[in-house]
């Protein structure tokens, strides 16, 4: 297949055999205008937000280009909506789990009174990297690809090269020392 081939027209396996061949970002961008407005709507079932639907689906289709290389994708319709619901919910995680962190510190009476400054934020965000560093290499590994970097407990699992449960286990050890480190 040759650029001239890579069309409106052409079937989204086509698309994604040509870009794993060629590297040709066109091919991604075909995919991204027929697929756009179904991965916002998906976004929009977890944010009522419209800026973050927006980021949300931009981040979704940067990472595209890498995540058809790693997987073998035969349906990309379906295979786009999974990828969508997985990092809504990702990002929700992300976000109830450093709230749950900022609510748990705020435990002092003086503040409680007083919204909290950028300053304390700062040093919340210290004293937590502080306690990461206190973790096993493992917890911390895996703790940085799922909180930090959003990957899946699969993809820390094929990276790493350990079992999906080990990679759940050093996450759940490590949260638990950490939210007792940060108390």
């Amino acid at each position: 297949m040759n650029i001239s081939q890579v069309s409106k027209q052409a079937s989204d396996e086509s698309l994604i055999q040509y870009f794993k061949t060629t590297q040709d970002q066109n091919s991604i961008g075909i995919l991204y205008q027929r697929y756009v407005k179904m991965v916002e709507r998906q976004c929009q079932k977890y944010y009522q937000d419209a800026a973050t639907c927006q980021d949300l689906t931009m981040d979704i289709f940067e990472q595209l280009p890498k995540k058809l290389i790693a997987h073998e994708v035969r349906n990309f319709k379906s295979w786009i909506f999974c990828v969508t619901r997985n990092h809504c919910l990702k990002q929700l995680r992300h976000r109830q789990y450093f709230h749950s962190i900022e609510d748990n510190s705020d435990h002092i009476p003086a503040a409680a009174s007083a919204p909290p400054s950028e300053s304390s934020k700062t040093q919340k965000i210290n004293q937590l990297m502080q306690s990461l560093k206190a973790l096993s290499p493992e917890q911390q590994q895996c703790i940085e690809l799922f909180f930090f970097q959003k990957y899946s407990y699969a993809e820390i699992s094929s990276m790493l090269k350990i079992k999906v449960k080990h990679v759940k286990s050093h996450i759940q050890n490590g949260k638990l020392k950490l939210k007792r480190m940060l108390k």
